[in-house]
């Protein structure tokens, strides 16, 4: 009988999961990851997937909409005033804090042209 310990499952979900991510954000953004490369793609999805724990924010699909976020506005976009504010609200989903930097993000950019 084959046995996996928790710490290999871990890394097989962990995996699969940047695969997932990576699969989205290929779609979402085909140029970008042309010019990263898959090792430079990988590093930059694994680094969105640690600031987003770090925010409490761990299920796959929200975690794929902060590293479409990271993306667009770069990897240190949650520090910046407005996605703080928005990430450090207390008592709410994240699924709403998602909302609401994708609104702002949105305005954001509208600013910006």
């Amino acid at each position: 009988m084959l046995t996996i310990r928790k710490d290999q499952f871990d890394a097989m979900d962990h995996d699969v999961r940047v695969r997932n991510i990576g699969d989205i954000i290929r779609k979402a953004f085909p140029d970008a990851c042309e010019q990263l490369g898959s090792a430079l793609l990988t590093e930059r999805i694994e680094t969105g997937l640690q600031k987003a724990e770090s925010h409490g924010i761990t299920e796959l699909s929200e975690v794929t909409r902060f590293v479409q976020l990271m993306f667009v506005f770069g990897e240190d976009f949650d520090a910046a005033d407005w996605a703080a504010t928005i990430l450090h609200w207390t008592d709410v989903a994240n699924e709403f804090k998602l909302q609401a930097l994708e609104k702002r993000a949105e305005e954001e950019i509208g600013d910006k042209q």
